[in-house]
């Protein structure tokens, strides 16, 4: 391919072309470029763009579009270009592009996103279009491979919740000196000897027990009327670890007498939910205001100024835990000085009254040791790697530190509500494990939420978990084992319960406008009042609420999940003056829907500074940073979120009513 008359256009990126070899400086956060490509000629085999390049820094976030015109949803990912120092090869199946994301025919161009970060250099040499070669091919096999290995786990991850077993265990309870198992059978059991096995936080329970799980068993009792059982396991066997992470199943010793069939669901420890205390904010209905991103730079006179009763901080989980030496002889050891960092935080932000969210973050990178061995450097962050033992030792001796350093009355602080990691439904970028179907990504995903619920409501009765979602609610546009329904992943997690034990979590919802670039929420048109809208935004912020408050949606003790709306803001620049009308025009619409929604316990606005990074958003509260404003310059939105829930916001609703009329989006 000729590179001059390739290249057709680009944006936010200053190009030229020397000897036939490309040259980009990325200038802005949405950098790409278009290219004509040749006819596709017919083929036995795939279509490739194969490309050489050199850039020393790397650019992830890579995504391509497939012909005219290229729309956000249908982006498809691409492998990062590593680092590279000398040349190094690079292809894009245009085939598998035109599968993925066109429904039409048009294959005349392709959109090549490069990152979202400017000031990134790289240099792309030898454009040309040609067959699959044999070692790609190859991958390709090995690929599909791993594919179908999937589609049979997720395949017996969904048998596994529904199938019907003929025993149950219905309570896990904590004695003195004793873990104690009880349950019941559906059919006569008299015969059969059964044992009592713990599932490692590390397995899958869809799974067949290991020979290193069935090596500690213990002989189940059962009753007098053959249908009911018990097990005490003395604390000196079982240990506190039975309470943090790991599960109990049952099983039936077969012929031979090494062979085990399983009997049951496996089941949580739990702590009764009747006698928890319920989210503070849910007794007498008030929606605690909050804001994202804190830290010590905010004085207290600010934090106190806005009125803030509740706020998130970002928890980077990385920077709690050190490796020392490598592979076999690896050994994870937790990072005092990081802990410490934390510390000051947790405190400064607890003294100010603010009841705290914690949000476990693993940020991505293939050398860290918490992160999922399949994540792709694609995500921001990583799902944490629960796969074998080591790791997830390390993991959960971090989240032990995190619950006992941060539970209540702590002279370090408190923290209530801990966010599991980051929209989870968008989790190809905020929670990255690879490409995985919905089920496996599930399993994985709810036993990092079960074990940090059953560690931090040891230390905290008033600790919850939440799980962390998009307004994406019934999106049918998700890319394939990439990213997922809020929905059906909420339906998912109802199953779990059901089959393997309740626990109370509640919703990190984040329901940003339908556009991020447009405050006016009110002129959403996507949201509907149905369970089955594709969006929920805070226009529609009631059909969360209704959902939440059917029957069959409770926890067991009867209670509605709790839902914090833990990241949301509008879009404002400083210099438009309509823009920031709107943004706090926006604050005041929201309050005001909040105001009948009795799940919702909490409200985190984001942010309270712009960042100069979030491609061009202008979220803040505050403007951007200057040596002037070193908390950036307050917009109008400071002073209206500051009255929001003051006897001046009555006076507020009178002001901004008149925006509230839905008339399109003509600004």
């Amino acid at each position: 391919m000729d590179a001059n008359r390739s290249i057709r256009s680009w944006h936010d990126l200053d190009l030229t072309i020397q000897d036939d070899v490309v040259i980009i400086q990325t200038t802005g956060n949405d950098p790409y470029l278009w290219l004509s490509l040749p006819s596709r000629p017919e083929l036995q085999t795939d279509w490739m763009l194969g490309l050489e390049y050199f850039c020393p820094d790397g650019i992830n976030s890579v995504q391509a579009h497939l012909g005219l015109q290229a729309r956000a949803a249908g982006m498809v990912d691409l492998e990062s270009f590593a680092k590279a120092e000398g040349w190094m090869p690079y292809a894009i199946n245009l085939d598998q592009l035109r599968r993925e994301n066109t429904k039409g025919t048009d294959t005349s161009a392709i959109r090549i996103d490069l990152g979202r970060r400017a000031n990134r250099h790289i240099k792309i040499r030898r454009l040309q279009t040609r067959p699959m070669s044999d070692r790609e091919l190859a991958i390709r096999r090995k690929s599909e491979g791993k594919k179908k290995a999937q589609q049979a786990l997720a395949a017996s991850i969904r048998g596994y919740h529904q199938r019907s077993w003929p025993a149950r265990i219905d309570r896990i309870s904590a004695e003195p000196d004793a873990i104690r198992v009880e349950g019941s059978f559906a059919v006569d059991m008299t015969d059969a000897p059964v044992y009592l096995v713990r599932r490692n936080v590390h397995s899958v329970t869809a799974l067949a027990a290991s020979q290193n799980e069935l090596a500690n068993r213990w002989i189940v009792q059962k009753g007098n009327d053959g249908q009911s059982f018990t097990c005490r396991i003395p604390n000196a066997t079982a240990g506190s670890a039975a309470q943090w992470g790991d599960r109990f199943q049952l099983v039936r010793q077969e012929a031979p007498p090494q062979s085990f069939t399983p009997l049951s669901a496996a089941h949580w420890f739990s702590p009764d939910l009747s006698v928890a205390s319920a989210p503070t904010g849910q007794e007498h209905h008030q929606v605690r205001k909050g804001l994202t991103c804190l830290t010590t730079r905010f004085p207290m006179t600010m934090l106190d100024e806005l009125g803030l009763q509740h706020g998130s901080i970002n928890i980077n989980m990385n920077s709690l835990v050190r490796q020392v030496g490598n592979g076999d002889d690896a050994i994870y050891q937790l990072d005092e000085a990081g802990f410490r960092r934390l510390d000051a935080t947790v405190s400064y932000l607890s003294k100010a009254r603010i009841q705290l969210a914690g949000i476990l973050l693993i940020p991505n990178s293939p050398t860290a040791p918490l992160v999922h061995p399949d994540a792709d450097l694609a995500g921001t962050y990583a799902m944490p790697n629960l796969v074998d033992q080591a790791h997830a030792q390390a993991y959960r001796a971090v989240v032990i530190e995190l619950a006992r350093r941060y539970g209540s009355n702590s002279d370090a602080g408190t923290i209530d509500h801990w966010i599991i990691h980051n929209e989870v439904d968008y989790g190809w970028q905020w929670t990255n494990m690879g490409p995985q179907p919905m089920d496996i990504f599930m399993d994985h995903y709810v036993r990092s939420m079960r074990m940090v619920d059953s560690v931090v409501r040891h230390f905290n009765t008033n600790a919850r978990v939440f799980i962390s979602l998009t307004h994406r609610w019934n999106a049918q546009d998700c890319q394939e084992n990439k990213t997922y329904a809020p929905k059906a992943m909420l339906q998912w997690l109802q199953k779990h319960g059901q089959t393997e034990g309740d626990f109370p979590w509640g919703v990190a919802y984040h329901p940003y406008p339908q556009s991020l670039w447009e405050s006016d929420t009110w002129n959403d048109d996507l949201p509907t009042e149905s369970f089955d809208t594709p969006l929920i935004t805070v226009k529609n912020l009631s059909v969360l609420d209704r959902f939440l408050n059917q029957p069959e949606w409770l926890d067991s003790s009867g209670r509605v999940r709790p839902v914090i709306c833990s990241e949301q803001g509008f879009h404002a620049p400083e210099t438009d003056d309509a823009s920031l009308q709107r943004q706090s025009a926006a604050l005041v619409y929201t309050w005001k829907q909040l105001s009948d929604l009795g799940s919702i316990i909490a409200f985190d606005y984001h942010r309270p500074i712009d960042h100069p990074n979030e491609g061009g958003l202008r979220l803040g509260l505050r403007g951007l940073v200057s040596k002037r404003h070193p908390l950036g310059p307050a917009k109008p939105a400071w002073s209206t979120y500051q009255a929001l829930g003051t006897e001046a916001e009555m006076q507020l609703r009178q002001t901004f009513q008149q925006h509230w009329q839905p008339s399109g989006r003509n600004h």
